[in-house]
């Protein structure tokens, strides 16, 4: 099986996690089965046991054959197999529409919630994250087994005394007896750092989200300041038409006709940008959702959730709740208690562990049970060096954990005033809006009535661009203000429900 067949493989299954748990923060468990091999084996040497005669022997063949259980399969990575399927992907892939049709059957239109979901089905984050918890889990499963014995042979020929039989020879195993409490430790700190991987989902999640949510508002108002550049560029070119007319009628003087070209020529240089923001921000989105830009031509993307984003009602409660339960919090808390564990494994060591080793010998035709201690002797050191290399690694886990819950808080406060700030700016905005509009009304109203010329209502209507730019703008800084709270504290406002 190729490393891309293998891929696609476990995308499947990971996809189907998905669907069972995308609203949980996809908290999927998986257990490896035991492989068939290894029941084969067993079963061979039970069979051998079963043999008239055999003492030791079944026992080697035993240890012997579940030592060769798993088996080497190598996975090649064809980068040019791989590069044609990042190619080929697109918003209407048959296996995208299923998985969007499960996880989010009632949705519909590219909304910020569907293009999140595109972003955990197509983006190897979320398998990167997974395969994590993985090793992960293997780490917990190494700590949980028991440490094999150690099988020693040492036969022995007497050329001197050949009667009864010049050989002695006997198996010798032995096994190490940690302290009672040595294992549940290690399993402590692996199970630690399981939970903390586990955290690495939800993570990863989030991270998507936050992308295509940032990657959509900036094209959302890409586009229109696109639309009001070129309004704006318009209107300055028929302002210098018109002010040439007045300049050739010797009503105005070439000054303002100099004066009316470089501002044309100003704003169709800012049209342009306004065109390059937008191309960069739709390929911002391509990359969020992991898909080829060219994924987005002719793709209508549904920007009502920023247009009224949620402000929640109590930030207070939401605050807490982040601070105790926030996933990079978790994973310091379990960072914590990983060490934690250590250090009690490093206070256990101290104590010497003993080595038993019971074991058969044939010396010369007599048949020898054998039964060997052994312990070693805490005389020059007793772990000094390892409990305080613990007790270190506990305070600077402590100290990692406030650090991280301190930066949660900062960046709430942090949020929280700047969403204020925005507020006042986009309230400044829509009064100033109000007053320009109501200004460009009257302007409309004298043309019509013949009081003022076609150049003064052209220069209201540049006004009203202007300050509409100025309006998105706010709206931009606001919704960036919300979404940095959503990311402070792991919960959605923006593309779910009209502001409270």
């Amino acid at each position: 099986m190729s490393a891309a067949t293998d891929r696609n493989v476990r995308k499947g299954s990971t996809r189907q996690l998905f669907v069972r748990s995308i609203r949980a923060f996809f908290n999927v468990i998986g257990k490896p089965s035991t492989p068939q091999t290894c029941r084969d084996t067993s079963m061979r040497v039970m069979t051998l046991r079963k043999t008239p005669g055999r003492r030791f022997f079944p026992l080697i063949f035993l240890s012997l054959g579940l030592a060769g259980c798993a088996a080497y399969r190598p996975q090649p990575i064809n980068p040019a197999a791989t590069a044609a399927a990042l190619e080929a992907r697109s918003l209407n892939d048959p296996g995208l529409m299923k998985f969007l049709q499960k996880a989010d059957p009632t949705g519909h239109g590219w909304t910020l919630e569907r293009l999140t979901l595109v972003g955990l089905y197509e983006r190897p984050d979320i398998l990167i994250a997974e395969d994590q918890k993985l090793i992960a889990e293997s780490s917990l499963q190494t700590a949980t087994t028991l440490p094999n014995p150690t099988l020693s042979l040492t036969p022995t020929y007497n050329a001197t005394n050949l009667m009864p039989s010049p050989w002695k020879i006997g198996p010798i195993f032995n096994f190490m007896l940690s302290s009672l409490a040595e294992r549940p430790a290690l399993m402590q700190a692996a199970q630690a750092h399981l939970d903390a991987a586990e955290q690495a989902l939800p993570i990863a999640a989030w991270m998507v989200r936050s992308q295509v949510r940032t990657a959509m508002l900036n094209l959302w108002t890409a586009r229109q300041s696109e639309a009001l550049d070129m309004q704006a560029h318009a209107l300055a070119q028929q302002s210098v038409a018109l002010i040439t007319a007045r300049v050739n009628a010797g009503q105005m003087s070439e000054a303002d006709q100099n004066t009316a070209i470089l501002t044309a020529g100003q704003s169709a240089l800012v049209e342009a940008a306004a065109t390059r923001r937008v191309a960069i921000a739709r390929a911002q989105l391509a990359k969020a959702i992991g898909l080829p830009t060219t994924s987005l031509t002719n793709v209508k993307i549904s920007f009502a959730g920023f247009e009224h984003p949620e402000w929640p009602t109590d930030i207070k409660k939401l605050q807490e709740n982040a601070l105790t339960s926030r996933p990079d919090i978790q994973v310091a808390l379990d960072n914590y208690a990983a060490v934690e564990a250590q250090l009690r494994l490093a206070i256990l060591q101290q104590y010497p562990g003993i080595s038993i080793g019971p074991g058969y010998e044939y010396d010369q035709g007599a048949n020898k049970y054998l039964l060997s201690l052994s312990i070693s002797l805490p005389i020059f050191n007793q772990n000094q060096g390892g409990i305080a290399k613990a007790f270190a690694a506990r305070a600077v886990a402590g100290a990692q954990f406030l650090s991280v819950q301190q930066s949660a808080l900062d960046s709430i406060d942090q949020a929280v005033a700047n969403e204020q700030a925005s507020a006042t700016e986009v309230k400044a905005a829509d009064a100033l809006l109000k007053s320009v509009r109501v200004q460009k009304n009257r302007l409309d109203q004298q043309y019509n009535g013949g009081a003022i010329g076609k150049l003064r209502l052209t220069g209201g209507q540049q006004a009203l661009v202007q300050t509409e730019l100025g309006a998105v703008s706010a709206t931009q800084h606001q919704d960036e203000a919300i979404g940095s709270l959503e990311d402070a504290l792991y919960h959605p406002f923006i593309g779910v429900g009209p502001r409270s």
